[in-house]
């Protein structure tokens, strides 16, 4: 299957089932309420407390929705999967973790071994932050969005923990096939 097929095959992949499509946009708009509403600059702080409530209710929903599609996709379904709240929020709650898990190796504790006069200048420094968040980010949503896919392939958490697995998923990918994926999106 070529890049051109794969394409087309996305764009009529939600226009399947009109309802269920239909539906997936109602519940976006609903996810991001509070946005609306501060749009207009409603000060009621009874309304923000009740957007940002049904906004976080509905982003925790269409995330969790998401895994659910992913599933479907590597299944080769082609179908949009069926709304069911349990599954789908049981989703979101293991893309947490699962997100959560990843970044921790990121952490870095104390400063680098970067010689003194070169910290000396700000932004030599600046740069060099931003280079290595970038590096880490690209890194980690690598790892991150294939550790999702395994887990919603294998409907089990630890197979998207699963490391090695993942990085041997990379490998027969390819390396740069999918870094260069995560950077064109």
């Amino acid at each position: 299957m070529d890049l051109g097929e794969n394409i087309k095959k996305s764009f009529a992949y939600p226009l399947c089932d009109y309802n269920k499509f239909a539906m997936i946009g109602v519940l976006s708009v609903f996810s991001v309420l509070y946005s609306v509403c501060s749009s207009f600059a409603w000060d009621n702080p009874g309304v923000i407390v009740i957007s940002v409530l049904i906004s976080s209710i509905f982003f925790v929903y269409l995330m969790g929705f998401s895994v659910s599609v992913i599933e479907c996709g590597i299944n080769l379904k082609e179908k949009i999967p069926d709304f069911k709240v349990g599954r789908d929020i049981s989703n979101f709650f293991k893309y947490l973790a699962l997100i959560f898990t990843d970044i921790s190796p990121y952490i870095q504790y104390g400063n680098t071994d970067i010689p003194p006069d070169l910290l000396s200048s700000f932004m030599f420094a600046f740069l060099i932050i931003l280079l290595v968040t970038v590096v880490v980010t690209v890194i980690q949503s690598i790892f991150t969005n294939l550790g999702v896919a395994r887990m919603a392939a294998n409907n089990s958490f630890s197979d998207g923990l699963d490391f090695f697995e993942v990085f041997n998923d990379i490998g027969k990918i390819g390396w740069f096939k999918t870094v260069g994926w995560f950077i064109v999106i």
